[in-house]
């Protein structure tokens, strides 16, 4: 990673827009302070100096933005390809209808004692969702305003109105301000226990830096990784009978026809039915085996430089009886069960009784696994 250093002027006053601007908070009454408290350094991450970003606005499950990712080099905190986005000052415009910015060097937040908060929500937001199994994008990023602290964002000093337009309708909060509070108060009585290594941290903040005074956006280092399979048959989104709107594979497995393997893919998310031809790249291996109705199936890095996390395995007699889930993200995928969320691997192995699925001939699998 390089040396190159960021002080919190040229980290905070980003985005320039143009055109269809939107901004994380309809009210435009309140001047945000050019100056903060405590000062980030934050380093240019390597292979991506000159990123280039789409943003649009993320659906009811994943995030409040959804970024693109592209022209960013190898490395080993952030891939091209499709992303979450949040939004940390909640009163600046944004262009969130396709906008287009080019040359936008990424910088990391591993470290900085300014995001540790954010961070630490971002590693136990999983265990938050499963939780609260009713949380969205909306509770998500009203945590992080309130864990950013700057601009502050007070919920009891805040009238409905200088809510941001897409968090209310009417005069009606369109988040659960009760799971807002149970999970600030978890991230704030928590964060303490929060370090920063590379065996615990499974992800941080990484921001995009602009020397424009609008929006500060960030999304999250590492990939999301769906073993590929099936083409366009298996696509989330190139096949119109499954009803899940992002990026990802719902494949064929016949059963005692094992072992069967899967590439994991990151970067794919920009073009789902060819990713080998548009940026998808290998990032590790899904092998599925089965044996008196136990499915096995082992992740493993296959010799390249990753360290894995959060993994979550769906399965199903039929491919589109992955429907059931209503779109839901790979975090409510039923399995594993307990298994330890927090810690970084490079090869494991997981096991699935299927026996009262009721299965004959074919099983299906979607897989899902985090990437550092």
């Amino acid at each position: 990673m390089e040396k190159n250093k960021y002080t919190a002027l040229g980290v905070f006053i980003m985005w320039g827009v143009f055109g269809f601007l939107v901004s994380c908070n309809d009210y435009t009454g309140v001047e945000i302070n050019e100056t903060l408290d405590v000062i980030p350094e934050l380093s240019v991450i390597d292979g991506a100096h000159n990123s280039t970003v789409i943003v649009n606005k993320g659906d009811s499950r994943n995030s409040f933005f959804t970024l693109e990712l592209s022209n960013i080099d190898f490395n080993n905190v952030i891939t091209n390809g499709e992303n979450e986005g949040w939004c940390i000052a909640w009163d600046k415009p944004i262009n969130s209808n396709n906008g287009v910015y080019e040359e936008m060097p990424l910088l990391s937040t591993f470290g900085d004692k300014t995001f540790k908060p954010i961070n630490y929500f971002l590693n136990i937001r999983s265990k938050m969702r499963t939780e609260n199994p009713s949380m969205t994008y909306r509770e998500e990023q009203v945590v992080i305003w309130m864990l950013r602290d700057f601009p502050e964002f007070d919920l009891e000093k805040l009238s409905i109105e200088e809510l941001p337009g897409r968090l209310r309708s009417g005069d009606q909060p369109l988040f659960d301000i009760e799971i807002v509070q149970d999970v600030y108060n978890t991230v704030k009585e928590g964060v303490n226990t929060f370090e920063y290594t590379s065996e615990f941290t499974q992800v941080y903040a990484v921001v995009v830096e602009n020397a424009t005074e609008d929006q500060t956006v960030f999304t999250v280092a590492g990939g999301t990784m769906f073993a590929f399979g099936d083409d366009s048959e298996g696509s989330f989104e190139c096949n119109t009978a499954i009803e899940i709107t992002r990026w990802g594979w719902v494949f064929e497995y016949v059963l005692d026809g094992g072992p069967q393997k899967h590439d994991y893919l990151v970067g794919a998310g920009d073009e789902t039915c060819s990713p080998y031809d548009s940026g998808g790249e290998k990032a590790g291996a899904l092998t599925v085996t089965d044996n008196n109705d136990i499915l096995t199936l082992n992740i493993s890095n296959d010799g390249l430089p990753y360290l894995f996390n959060d993994p979550h395995f769906w399965v199903g007699c039929n491919r589109t009886d992955i429907n059931d889930l209503a779109g839901q993200p790979p975090a409510h995928f039923p399995y594993p069960e307990n298994f330890d969320e927090t810690a970084n691997f490079t090869d494991e192995t997981f096991e699935i009784d299927i026996s009262s699925y009721g299965c004959t001939g074919s099983i299906y699998i979607s897989a899902h696994v985090g990437n550092n």
